[in-house]
């Protein structure tokens, strides 16, 4: 967690919603980087701007 400078909280947070998308790693690998952003942090979620 040190490399990426975050926290357990948001380590949690990607792990369960990788659990629930229930898609494995090989296919998240060969999807667009932008779709797998959407996957883990919905639009509706987002509190920054692009």
């Amino acid at each position: 967690m040190d490399r990426y400078k975050i926290g357990s909280g948001t380590l949690n947070l990607i792990m369960s919603r990788y659990h629930a998308n229930g898609i494995p790693i090989e296919e998240l690998r060969m999807m667009a980087p932008k779709e797998v952003e959407n996957l883990f942090y919905p639009q509706k979620n987002l509190q920054r701007k692009d």
